[in-house]
């Protein structure tokens, strides 16, 4: 098993709140496979019918109510986020949030704009100064010490730029979606044994969408891991 189906398996058994025997992952070939072990796992702990997208949005709007004194008319699904959380204090008010739902929420992003704003100045430098290297220390030692220089940037951009992780992930830009998010990120606390199979069905297949790179709508029950999704 390598290290990316290691990293599935652990998602998957963090979200669901189950422990798959390793003589058990090695006979599972495809997603279906996984889905239906899944299930099994699931339904010692309880019935599969109630809704958890229902209940995930009902906990959101109730963390909302209580930590922020919202009008809970104005609580919807098609809310948008930043309605909630304004720009001017967003990242106070989403740390806040954080400790009262009590709950794994998604992170706030950089915006986009900066990867091209840092981004392309960052790589004419390192350019420049591997082509310096290699003249002075030779190409071996010139691309060591040009790596470890990008490492060392990269790490200060990373603390100098985290004031600016204000923007809302893309699967959180409204209230129903962030609903989803956190049922996705916490699905066995959120659902308590109580789910659908199709719920199991979809928070899986993101879950393998986010960890391999492929869009959910290609994922198939008898989509092998290693065939199909080119899963190490």
């Amino acid at each position: 098993m390598g290290l990316d189906s290691v990293e599935l398996l652990l998602e998957v058994e963090e979200t669901f709140d189950i422990s798959i025997p390793d003589e058990e992952v090695c006979q599972i070939s495809t997603v279906g496979e996984l889905h239906k072990s899944i299930l099994e796992k699931m339904r010692t702990k309880g019935s599969l019918t109630g809704c958890g997208t229902q209940k995930s949005f009902y906990k959101l709007r109730r963390t909302l109510t209580n930590c922020f004194a919202d009008d809970r008319c104005k609580i919807r699904t098609h809310t948008p986020t930043e309605e909630i959380f304004p720009l001017t204090n967003r990242k106070k008010l989403w740390k806040q949030f954080r400790q009262n739902i009590d709950l794994r929420i998604p992170d706030l992003q950089r915006p986009s704009w900066l990867i091209c704003v840092l981004g392309v100045p960052l790589i004419c430098l390192l350019v420049v100064l591997l082509l310096k290297l290699c003249v002075l220390i030779g190409w071996q030692w010139g691309i060591a010490s040009t790596f470890l220089v990008f490492i060392l940037l990269l790490y200060l951009l990373t603390i100098a730029t985290r004031p600016l992780a204000v923007v809302f992930p893309s699967d959180s830009t409204t209230l129903g979606k962030l609903a989803r998010s956190l049922l996705r990120m916490n699905f066995a606390k959120i659902t308590q044994g109580e789910h659908t199979d199709s719920e199991a069905w979809n928070i899986l297949c993101s879950i393998i969408a986010e960890q391999i790179g492929v869009k959910p709508e290609v994922i198939k029950p008898e989509s092998s891991f290693v065939k199909d999704l080119h899963l190490d």
